[in-house]
């Protein structure tokens, strides 16, 4: 999907919200569309002064926040939002393993990692007759899950310099196998950097 087409899916979803806005799927695919269409600055804009406590629907919404304000490298909003109620999805839970790591709380990120992983494996359990394709998503989710795992292995080396030096052949070769010029790859760049540099 090109930026010109979630720009249009934007605007379907805002006039949605303004004819239906009692309509949690309105406000959740117009974040979606600021969150594919890398808009990370104009999603916490929305949601800290537009999608207010008025809205009955904090914790859908604050998952899309603890995303956005990771992926701006905000992380006093991040601090903010991961004590609030949210719903513990993928996104939310990878927002507070980079919190956990950021403030070393080792326990908390390992309970964090390991609540996100049982969840993909029952999802991907649940659609154990389905492609591989369409289990993707699922399986791409467990690769960030390492990802944040060797960050955090990584940094509790003497040397973590040389550690990451030693492991570039293992990312070049995880990269490549994943879906060329796709979403996945930006997203995994992405982790990597704010799990092995931002935070840090």
């Amino acid at each position: 999907v090109n930026l010109g087409e979630w720009d249009y899916a934007e605007t379907l979803y805002k006039s949605k919200i303004s004819d239906r806005p009692l309509d949690l799927s309105a406000y959740t695919g117009y974040l979606e569309c600021l969150s594919k269409s890398n808009r990370f600055n104009s999603l916490l804009y929305e949601v800290d002064n537009k999608l207010t406590e008025s809205i009955p629907w904090q914790p859908q919404i604050n998952s899309y926040r603890i995303d956005a304000a990771w992926h701006v490298e905000d992380w006093s909003a991040l601090e903010k939002a991961v004590n609030k109620p949210m719903e513990r999805n993928m996104r939310a839970l990878v927002g507070c393993a980079l919190h956990q790591m950021k403030n070393n709380l080792p326990i908390e990120l390992t309970c964090t990692i390991d609540e996100a992983r049982s969840n993909i494996v029952k999802q991907i359990a649940m659609s154990a007759s389905e492609s591989y394709r369409k289990c993707y998503p699922q399986l791409f989710e467990l690769q960030l899950l390492e990802e944040l795992e060797a960050s955090q292995q990584v940094w509790n080396k003497p040397d973590p310099v040389n550690e990451i030096k030693a492991i570039q052949p293992l990312w070049h070769g995880t990269l490549e196998r994943v879906i060329p010029r796709s979403q996945y790859r930006l997203n995994l760049l992405e982790l990597r950097k704010a799990a092995f540099y931002d935070i840090r």
